[in-house]
C-alpha cells in the first residue's frame, strides 16, 4: 500500500479554470510509480488531485475565494 499527503486549503482567489475534480498528472507516470512501489520514495514530479469543494457547496468558502482539498501520491 501506499500514503498519500493531504492539504485542506482555504485560497484567496478562484480559479476558473479548474473544474470541481482536477488531477495533475506526473509527466512520467511510470517513473512516478517506480519511485513509490519500487524505490520506495516520494516522486521528483507526483500525481496531484485538486478537489475544489466550494464549486459545488459554495458555502464551504467565503464569497471570491475557494476552499480545497489537495492529495499528493
Amino acid at each position: 500500500s501506499s500514503s498519500a499527503l493531504v492539504f485542506y486549503w482555504g485560497i484567496k482567489d478562484t480559479f476558473d479554470r479548474l473544474d470541481i475534480h482536477n488531477i495533475l498528472f506526473s509527466p512520467d507516470y511510470r517513473e512516478e510509480f517506480r519511485d513509490l512501489f519500487q524505490r520506495k520514495r516520494c516522486p521528483a514530479e507526483p500525481t496531484v488531485y485538486i478537489h475544489i469543494m466550494s464549486k459545488h457547496v459554495q458555502s464551504d468558502a467565503s464569497p471570491g475565494n475557494e476552499a480545497w482539498f489537495t492529495m499528493i501520491n
